[in-house]
């Protein structure tokens, strides 16, 4: 590998680390409660793939916590949090029996609160599949179903929410309506698009989503909207952190390359090649500097997909529009060091990846096709792997082009 590439290499890594620990859930819920304080005691309610990390960043604030309920992905080991906090291991990303279960048990949890006690709500995203409780008439099977067709089709994070909603009693304000009068604030970590804070964790605690419902099968489309939900009470609200955060942080640790640093360019969404393939053009074509993206790309998976997830698909068609240059790499990695059911964060692509990859004898094309990019960038030696972060807040993708 050219000693130049493998050093900017070894950089870019460093500013992904690093971007992802200065966004810890744990840390900014601290933060904020040691700058807007909530209540002296409170009873917390977390949920989502950062649930865990959040709430330890109430407890590191210095807030007595009467009683808790934690939902967080079963991949995750944590040890206890607290006496009086009940950890609760659910399904990620398709909704399993703990994820029935957890539905049920927050609702338990809130209807079981005193009248005047204070909640203190944590959400991150992955909430969807880990907490779940069906209207009447939708069985547990058509909700995991209903899940794993969405999966595959393609569709954004917003419509796949819009269409969870409908099918869920605890989605689309559904925990709002259970609070009463009771004093509520809501701290999210953010995974979602701009100016769609209901679709994070499908909205327990904000009305739902408005818009019309994306065409879907039929044999979907009989289950959704089975009761009309009344209205939904404001909640207050506090996003300590999104993709915005993520990319003015990584814009600042890029530093490193002292190089012209581009950021804030919108969400990335759409078909992961396909802007895999943009966002190397922009880097093969512009001059040198450190680009920095964020957002949440799809995937219509085939019937029998291989190994990978969203961010490896769009860094192996990166890879094909960066062949043989020696001055391009990008890094396409989630916060939440998550990229598809194996367990990788992503990937990290330079001008060589396709040559060392068809060494191993596999074609990137076939790989593309059948959404197989993880076993092609592993052949390639260009998967990061950094276990789950304490964060989530979409994907980080960074392109860099070196001086001649």
């Amino acid at each position: 590998m050219n000693p130049r590439i493998d050093e900017a290499r070894f950089r870019l890594l460093s500013v992904y680390h690093d971007a992802v620990a200065r966004v810890s859930g744990r840390r900014l819920v601290a933060n904020h409660l040691d700058h807007n304080p909530f209540a002296s005691h409170c009873h917390v309610l977390a949920i989502g793939k950062a649930a865990v990390a959040m709430c330890h960043g109430v407890l590191d604030s210095g807030m007595a916590v009467q009683s808790g309920l934690v939902v967080y992905p079963d991949q995750q080991c944590p040890a206890a949090i607290a006496p009086s906090i009940e950890c609760h291991a659910a399904q990620h990303p398709l909704p399993g029996p703990g994820s029935f279960a957890a539905g049920e048990r927050a609702l338990e949890f809130l209807a079981g609160l005193p009248d005047a006690a204070p909640l203190l709500a944590l959400l991150s995203g992955g909430g969807s599949s880990l907490m779940e409780a069906p209207w009447e008439g939708v069985s547990e099977q058509d909700v995991a179903a209903v899940h794993d067709w969405l999966l595959s089709s393609g569709l954004d994070i917003v419509d796949v929410n819009r269409i969870r909603q409908s099918l869920s009693r605890v989605k689309g304000g559904g925990l709002a309506r259970h609070m009463g009068a009771r004093p509520c604030r809501v701290l999210a970590l953010s995974d979602v698009p701009p100016g769609y804070p209901s679709a994070l964790a499908s909205g327990p605690f904000l009305p739902a989503l408005g818009g019309e419902l994306p065409i879907v099968p039929d044999w979907i489309s009989v289950l959704l909207g089975k009761e009309a939900p009344p209205d939904t009470p404001e909640i207050d609200h506090v996003v300590v952190a999104d993709s915005g955060t993520l990319a003015a942080v990584a814009a600042e640790l890029g530093g490193v390359f002292h190089l012209p640093v581009h950021a804030g360019h919108g969400w990335v969404e759409g078909d992961a090649a396909d802007m895999g393939r943009s966002l190397a053009q922009t880097l093969r074509d512009a001059e040198p500097g450190f680009w920095v993206w964020t957002g949440e790309t799809t995937i219509t998976l085939p019937s029998v997909p291989g190994r990978g997830g969203r961010c490896q698909q769009l860094a192996l068609a990166a890879a094909e529009c960066l062949a043989g240059q020696d001055d391009c790499l990008l890094l396409a990695c989630g916060s939440d060091g998550l990229d598809g059911p194996e367990g990788d964060a992503g990937a990290i692509v330079d001008g060589e990846t396709l040559e060392r990859g068809r060494a191993a004898g596999l074609c990137a094309e076939d790989a593309l096709d059948w959404a197989d990019a993880g076993r092609f960038l592993a052949a390639a030696g260009d998967l990061v792997n950094t276990g789950p972060s304490d964060t989530n807040v979409n994907d980080l993708i960074i392109g860099v082009k070196l001086p001649r």
